[in-house]
């Protein structure tokens, strides 16, 4: 029967590094265990599986080293020299076989429990990237992906976390999100806050990745800028066709008063040159009383009606309801209310929030004025005829100063006082404003 000390160096050579093998693989174990804090009872099989190996391991050692160096053999010699070679093979084959399956148990165990090496692969598989740090700018945990934002934005790798958060707020306020440009075009949202850990002060700094935010971002402030010059494209477009249909309503009107005017001078030329015209002195009369009214009472009523229509049909367009009282009588009143309900309705809605627009027509001096009917004791020059108060008002956010006129109410203010009007603006208690027509003569 084959003894160790029978074997060939090199039998035993490949025997002893077998042996090594399994203690590195024992100290591995070992090592999970105490990550893991295991029970002290699961560490004695394996303390005396690794001992044995060890023992095996020296006593093989021991054996080639008496036989090459031919020294006095010992007490270890005599003891190993004669073991079997089949005993001892099947002694590590056991052996191999009781830390294959430690070993097992340990990857099985590490797969279905968190562990600290876990936490670390979970860390560093996030797209985001994390960085805790103390105080003094010692690390305490980093991810990958932290690593690889710091070397792309400094070249360098992360050694000072609170160097590194220098960098990230330069010549930005420390409270805000940082929001930088790496080399490669993607930008990243930078996130810090302090937390309290083992009695000092720990910060996190998280990195996030917003870049397809920040395209959509630019991209709705293009679109923003576009809509905006677009409206007032279409602002000044709507004073354009307003001017448009007032010049082309008094166009109209000043046409019916040329042709008018035309027919009753011509009837009067043959009233004067023929005494058998047909035209009697009577219906002479009415036709230059006709004439006469012409400025005031063309179709006001009609004219009425459409630009409440209007006024009604451009407040529903933007969802705001419209309440108007009163009525507007002549041409200049019309074009008025219209060029103010114009611009109130769009600072009702864009500005103070309304719901609601209310329009109010009144005449106060036909209530406080004295009666010039025929017959009465009032002489007719002490009566003051009245003037016209176009009133606008919105149960919107009143406002909380001043108003300061900009470019809508600058052009209606000058709208107004070409046409001899005054216009008036007030805040207290809510934003009103007045358009005060004298009476025209």
């Amino acid at each position: 029967m084959m003894t160790m000390d029978s074997l060939s160096i090199l039998t035993r050579g490949l025997m002893a590094l077998w042996l090594l093998l399994l203690l590195y693989v024992g100290f591995f174990i070992l090592f999970r265990y105490v990550q893991r804090h295991r029970w002290w009872v699961r560490y004695i099989p394996l303390l005396i599986l690794m001992v044995l190996e060890y023992t095996l391991f020296q006593a093989v050692m021991h054996v080639t080293y008496v036989i090459l160096a031919l020294e006095e053999p010992g007490w270890i010699y005599s003891v190993f020299h004669s073991l079997p070679f089949l005993g001892v093979s099947f002694a590590e084959l056991v052996m191999t076989a009781y830390t294959v399956y430690l070993w097992w148990r340990t990857w099985k165990w590490q797969n279905r429990h968190i562990t600290g090496s876990s936490v670390k692969e979970g860390v560093d598989s996030l797209p985001t990237g994390l960085l805790y740090f103390w105080d003094d700018g010692r690390i305490k945990l980093v991810n990958r992906r932290m690593m690889e934002i710091t070397r792309r934005l400094t070249g360098l790798s992360l050694q000072d976390g609170r160097r590194l958060m220098t960098r990230l707020w330069e010549g930005q306020e420390p409270d805000k999100d940082s929001i930088l440009q790496l080399p490669d075009g993607s930008h990243w949202s930078f996130h810090h806050r302090e937390l309290m850990m083992e009695g000092e002060r720990l910060h996190e700094l998280i990195a996030a990745d917003v870049s397809e935010e920040y395209r959509l971002r630019e991209e709705l402030a293009e679109e923003n800028r576009r809509l905006a010059a677009m409206n007032r494209r279409l602002q000044d477009l709507n004073d354009m066709i307003g001017e448009i249909t007032v010049e082309k309503e008094t166009l109209a009107a000043k046409i019916r008063i040329h042709d008018e005017t035309g027919r009753t001078m011509l009837a009067t030329r043959r009233f004067l040159e023929s005494k058998d015209s047909g035209i009697t002195r009577e219906e002479l009369f009415t036709m230059w009383e006709r004439v006469a009214a012409l400025p005031l009472n063309d179709e006001a009523g009609n004219h009425t009606e459409d630009i409440t229509a209007d006024l009604h049909e451009a407040a529903d367009a933007i969802g705001l309801e419209l309440t108007l009282t009163g009525e507007a009588k002549t041409r200049l009143e019309q074009r008025l209310l219209l060029a103010g309900a114009r611009e109130c309705l769009t600072n009702a809605y864009r500005h103070a929030g309304a719901t609601r627009l209310l329009i109010s027509i009144e005449r106060p001096g036909e209530k406080a004025g004295k009666d010039s009917s025929p017959g009465s004791s009032v002489e007719k020059e002490d009566y003051r005829p009245p003037d016209t108060v176009i009133s606008y008002r919105n149960n919107g956010t009143a406002p909380e100063g001043p108003i300061r006129e900009g470019g809508g109410l600058s052009s209606l203010r000058r709208i107004v006082e070409s046409e001899g009007a005054v216009m008036e603006t007030e805040y207290k208690p809510e934003f009103c404003l007045r358009i005060r027509i004298p009476y025209q003569f």
